[in-house]
């Protein structure tokens, strides 16, 4: 079956790799594509790049605190998009801001998560992604593709 296609916006390298790790025993299962900034992740999920790299990802999860365009703004922009509204987002964030929260939601994402703090939740962190990825596919009235294992 074809992987689960994530993008990963997030500006530290640390954090990027992280999530990767944590992916690890997932590799047939998902492919994780990453980029620094929301001018990237946007330039990345233009219709016409996406025909050209042969579709849009799966799940877009996205840092708010980015350099240049600010994760709020990318996510008010997919959602403006008739082509990738649709398209789940989950706020991956350091941020427990309330201000943050509610602009988000404002805005239409998907789910809001914390960043990781230990070791449990980074190895918990595939499930979580995963799960909120499939929720939001039956939210939508669609089937998951497959039951993930690791």
């Amino acid at each position: 079956m074809k992987p689960i296609e994530i993008l990963l916006v997030d500006d530290c390298p640390d954090h990027v790799q992280l999530v990767c790790w944590s992916f690890r025993n997932y590799r047939d299962q998902v492919r994780m594509h990453c980029v620094g900034d929301g001018e990237q992740a946007l330039r990345l999920l233009r219709p016409h790049r996406m025909r050209l790299r042969g579709a849009k990802p799966d799940l877009v999860l996205l840092d708010l605190g980015l350099p240049g365009i600010q994760g709020h703004e990318v996510l008010e922009q997919i959602r403006a998009n008739p082509e990738l509204r649709e398209l789940p987002v989950v706020v991956f964030t350091a941020s427990s801001n309330d201000d943050d929260i509610d602009l988000a939601y404002d805005l239409r994402v998907d789910s809001y998560l914390l960043k990781p703090a230990g070791s449990a939740e980074v190895e918990e962190l595939p499930e979580t992604i995963l799960n909120l990825w499939q929720s939001q596919l039956r939210s939508r009235g669609a089937e998951p593709r497959r039951s993930l294992n690791a």
